[in-house]
Order: structure tokens, then C-alpha cells, then sequence
């Protein structure tokens, strides 16, 4: 006798993707953090770290000497399980680019969500595709004293 069973694809995508992230999540209290550097806390000695809110998720900032990386993605646990922060990570990308006051470029993208400056330099909160998108950060709100974390 032979066995047919169904497979939701998206959910099958779904664990395999978490799977493969798992190592670069981690968990605190009141949130995940996906690591874009992995093991930033042992490379940054003498940073200045930030963190800033855009979207409904937390872009976690290194400084030295005016250069700026960005090193994690912070979901907080009152918005996103795990599985929406695969879907997340799926669907959205979150980028830090140099302050230079020149129009910029996001390749890869559908749509710019969300856009910022932070001390200058612009964080872009987009969802991916294959288009080449363009921004001008002059028009984006420069986020630096507003910050409440």
C-alpha cells in the first residue's frame, strides 16, 4: 500500500529557512536578535552601540570614529515569534548605508518600507524583489534625538 500525504510548501520552506538561520538567532527576555555579524560583541571593543526603531523592528548600531555597522536585527517578542521572524527575513531586509548626501540605490528590492537617517547615514527598511530602487535620504527624518532606547 503505498502513502500520499500533502506538504504545505510554504511551511516546509518555512523550517528549513528557520533551520538554517536558528544559529544566528538568539534569545533574550524581550526579544530575538538575528546576528548580521556573527559574534559582533567580541570584534566591537570600544564602540558606541545604538540601537534604533524603524518599522516595527530594532536595527542595532556599532560606532567608532564616525563609521557606522550595522550588526543586528532585533524583533521584539510582543510582535514576532520565530516563525514570523523567518517569514520577516523572507519577505524584508534592513540596511545601514555611509552618510554621503548623494541619492542612493537598493538592489533587490520591490519597495522601500520605511526609510530614516541616523546621524546622518540612512537605515532602509525594505522588501525584497529584483528591482534596483532609488531614495533620496534628504527626504528621509533624521531619527538621532528622537530616540527613546
Amino acid at each position: 500500500m503505498i502513502k500520499i500525504g500533502l506538504v504545505d510548501l510554504d511551511e516546509y520552506r518555512k523550517r528549513v529557512y528557520l533551520r538554517k538561520k536558528r544559529s544566528v538567532i538568539r534569545e533574550f527576555n524581550e526579544l530575538y536578535e538575528y546576528c548580521l555579524v556573527k559574534g559582533y560583541e567580541h570584534y566591537f571593543h570600544g564602540y558606541l552601540w545604538h540601537v534604533v526603531e524603524i518599522g516595527n523592528v530594532l536595527a542595532y548600531v556599532v560606532e567608532k570614529k564616525g563609521q557606522f555597522v550595522l550588526v543586528s536585527i532585533q524583533f521584539p517578542k510582543k510582535d514576532f515569534t520565530m516563525d514570523k521572524i523567518a517569514e520577516w527575513l523572507n519577505n524584508y531586509n534592513l540596511v545601514l548605508h555611509p552618510r554621503n548626501g548623494v541619492p542612493g540605490r537598493i538592489a533587490e528590492a520591490q519597495a522601500i518600507v520605511n526609510g530614516l537617517l541616523f546621524k546622518g547615514n540612512p537605515i532602509l527598511l525594505y522588501k525584497k524583489g529584483t528591482q534596483t530602487l532609488k531614495y533620496n535620504a534628504s527626504k528621509f527624518v533624521e531619527v538621532t534625538d528622537l530616540r527613546q532606547l
